[in-house]
């Protein structure tokens, strides 16, 4: 498993469109997490955007943390209630 970080656009279809198309051996699929405008409002300079995810099977909690500068992430931060193997994907998102 490999984290990559891309940007893309949303058509009016809600389909993902990547500005870097990524290489593909077969067809897989994929998790993405998506930084989202609300409304119309712009993600600011500086401003820091965050995310939950679970593991509905052993309740796992991942916080994610991103800090936008200039339509790019900045900075990454985590915080993990879980096992091992969901602290090292924690950490892995953020390298």
């Amino acid at each position: 498993m490999r984290a990559i970080e891309t940007i893309g656009t949303l058509d009016a279809q809600g389909h993902i469109q990547l500005d870097i198309p990524q290489p593909q051996i077969a067809s897989s699929r994929v998790r993405i997490i998506m930084l989202l405008d609300d409304e119309g409002d712009h993600l600011s300079s500086d401003q820091w955007e965050s995310a939950v995810a679970t593991n509905p099977v052993c309740g796992d909690l991942l916080h994610l943390y991103l800090k936008i500068t200039s339509g790019r992430i900045a900075a990454a931060s985590f915080k993990v209630q879980g096992c091992p193997p969901s602290i090292a994907a924690g950490s892995v998102l953020t390298e």
